[in-house]
């Protein structure tokens, strides 16, 4: 029986060994895909940024809308308490004299509401009086 030669005697097929050259490149080629992978990375957290951005606009404007609609139920709820005042005050033109405090207490209430509509104004923005 004939033996095999040495380079068919079952061992695996030997690997060329990898050179300077190539293993250069091979690193170059995976930096290269980092730094595409890191890129892609940061435009999507800039559309990420952008996006977080708008949709807090949005926010924004919508609590100044309510904000501003609240300002307004305020002044029209105290102008029917107001009217409401007046009319009963018209209506029973036989009614007790006031307590003589009660004036006093009606403006520090009217300094009171006052305050608390400027303190709420920068919030809102001013708003045309009716």
């Amino acid at each position: 029986m004939k033996r095999p030669s040495p380079e068919h005697d079952g061992a695996a097929p030997a690997v060329p060994e990898a050179t300077t050259a190539d293993r250069v490149e091979s690193v170059a080629s995976v930096a290269t895909a980092v730094v595409d992978a890191v890129r892609a990375l940061q435009t999507a957290h800039e559309r990420h940024v952008e996006a977080a951005e708008v949709a807090t606009a949005r926010r924004l404007e919508v609590i100044t809308a309510q904000a501003e609609l609240d300002a307004h139920l305020i002044r029209l709820h105290a102008r029917q308490e107001a009217h409401d005042i007046v009319a009963a005050a018209a209506r029973d033109g036989d009614a007790a004299p006031l307590d003589p405090d009660e004036p006093a207490r009606l403006q520090a209430m009217s300094d009171h509401l006052t305050a608390l509509a400027r303190s709420i104004e920068p919030l809102v923005g001013p708003t045309p009086h009716d």
